[in-house]
């Protein structure tokens, strides 16, 4: 079997223990188990737990966004677009902790190596919500691509540091604690505004 296939399919090991027993109990000897290998040889493909889960999630974060990303294509205004797409990446990061029963605390464990593969996530949400604003600008309303980038960029910044700030009000609780009413409601605020000022 070749090395990424043999990746894959402990990927997809590690997504069903974590999904089972959640993050903090899940060990690389449940997933080796599962797989009918011992946990010294999941070193050949991983660091260690940390890691496999990083890639877990990013797996997961891509084929949800690529879903969401068909989904608002079907939507005919840039508005309603614009706000499918941020409060539905608002809730899925509701349902990645709840998937993996992680904690605040848990998530932040792992945050440096997280940071780095974010990143790449990130800048592709970038490149599609920049898309949105191009096709939506028709009239030539912006002047530059650099300025649908900013205005995507902007977007994006600040529904993440709403969900921040969600996640900072109930740091003691479990993901299934939070509510992120406040920050939707904020995000369809942002745009609406957004959109006013894009409008001729």
């Amino acid at each position: 079997m070749k090395r990424a296939d043999k990746r894959a399919l402990l990927l997809k090991a590690a997504r069903d223990c974590f999904a089972r027993y959640g993050y903090d109990k899940t060990t690389l000897e449940d997933i080796g188990k599962s797989l009918g290998l011992n946990k010294a040889s999941l070193y050949y493909y991983f660091k260690n737990k940390d890691e496999i889960f990083v890639q877990v999630v990013l797996e997961e974060a891509e084929l949800f966004i690529q879903s969401l990303q068909k989904e608002v294509a079907g939507i005919d205004e840039l508005e309603q677009k614009l706000i499918s797409y941020l409060v539905g990446r608002l809730l899925y990061y509701h349902q990645v902790l709840n998937l993996h029963q992680l904690t605040v605390d848990q998530l932040q464990a792992v945050q440096p190596r997280w940071q780095e593969v974010y990143e790449i996530v990130l800048r592709r949400e970038e490149d599609f919500v920049q898309s949105l604003l191009e096709d939506a600008d028709d009239a030539g309303l912006i002047d530059t691509r650099e300025s649908l980038r900013d205005v995507a960029t902007s977007l994006l910044a600040v529904s993440i540091a709403l969900k921040h700030n969600a996640v900072k009000e109930h740091q003691q609780h479990m993901a299934g604690d939070f509510d992120y009413s406040e920050a939707e409601h904020k995000i369809s605020t942002l745009v609406r505004l957004v959109c006013k000022g894009l409008r001729p």
